[in-house]
């Protein structure tokens, strides 16, 4: 079938006539007489074209056309209006007012009908490409929207991908805790504040007698181990706001933030004091440690032009050695630095 045609017509003859040329054309043709019955008529049947005579409804079919045009369900379908050439020409203005798609003159010939019908399957063919277009648009906009949401999930997981791998180039993952990297960059930060507010710094660095004569004696597992047992008693010992990080092999170093000159040797005893109950056992052998510490206190003046952290590692690690050098279990306090 080329279409579904309603024809709303009285006249017999007529309505007979254009079925007949209609149907010889391919179209299915179906006919009504009943106002009440054209709504629900058009919408149980999908009709594409409506043919209306302005002479039906007891004269006024501009009424029936306004009727479907009103009403959202049918206002789409395109109408061609019958009316004979003696309307005045207000009725037909009033008619293009309604709503109407085209006109055609009674009496027509059969080339005029086949041409308004077409004509009017053609806007059909528009209205519902039309249609079909903007379910098109709405399904895109969904679709946009959902890329759009699954794109900021996306980034926003790839941020903290980033956050996370950042954070992991700064983190001694095995340890647990900074390693140079992380203890440089968060140490360069408290430094401004200390220069900022004229305060002190205290670092200590820490490292295990005989490190490696117990790795090569029981296996590079069990000085592991030791090494994450003092990292743990370190944890108990510091504070919240203390950077603790390895520095390089056998040497961890704490930050203490704005802690008093007069508790640090106290704090040193307190973490020699827990190290020295700790142990490793290895086969029923019990593995004891001690531990050698160098310190340093960094006091900062607001003067003072910060040209990075360096030489402030540099003078721990030369406590460091000092206390090595004066045995196993030794503390050397470097003497105070002033930055000005």
């Amino acid at each position: 079938m080329i279409g579904k045609i309603l024809i709303v017509e009285h006249k017999e003859d007529l309505l007979n006539r254009i079925t007949s040329i209609l149907r010889a054309k391919g179209f299915n043709v179906q006919s009504l007489l009943l106002k009440a019955q054209l709504i629900s008529m058009v919408i149980e049947n999908n009709i594409d074209v409506i043919l209306i005579d302005a002479d039906i409804n007891q004269g006024n079919g501009l009424e029936l056309v306004r009727m479907l045009k009103n009403d959202e369900r049918t206002a789409t379908i395109p109408i061609v209006l019958l009316s004979t050439p003696y309307k005045k020409s207000e009725y037909i203005y009033e008619a293009i007012d309604a709503g109407i798609d085209g006109l055609l003159l009674i009496p027509f010939e059969e080339v005029d009908l086949i041409v308004k019908i077409n004509s009017a399957m053609k806007i059909k063919k528009l209205i519902v490409n039309l249609d079909e277009f903007e379910i098109e648009k709405e399904n895109l906009k969904t679709q946009i929207k959902d890329i759009s949401e699954e794109s900021l999930k996306f980034s926003n997981s790839l941020n903290e991908l980033n956050k996370k791998y950042e954070q992991s180039l700064e983190i001694d993952e095995r340890m647990g805790i900074l390693n140079k990297k992380g203890l440089y960059s968060q140490l360069e930060r408290s430094v401004h504040e200390y220069v900022r507010h004229g305060e002190s710094m205290i670092l200590a660095c820490f490292s295990i007698d005989y490190l490696e004569k117990l790795k090569n004696e029981f296996g590079r597992d069990i000085a592991n181990s030791i090494e994450e047992q003092f990292v743990e008693t370190l944890k108990t010992v510091i504070r919240k706001e203390d950077l603790i990080a390895t520095l390089r092999e056998n040497e961890i170093v704490v930050a203490f933030k704005r802690m008093r000159e007069d508790i640090l040797e106290e704090k040193v005893d307190e973490i020699k004091r827990l190290v020295s109950k700790q142990e490793i056992i290895d086969n029923g052998i019990v593995i004891k440690f001690s531990i050698t510490s160098g310190i340093v206190l960094i006091r900062y003046k607001s003067t003072y032009a910060i040209q990075g952290i360096e030489n402030e590692i540099l003078a721990v690690e030369i406590a460091l050695n000092n206390a090595r050098r004066r045995g196993a279990g030794s503390v050397f306090l470097h003497p105070t630095i002033v930055r000005s």
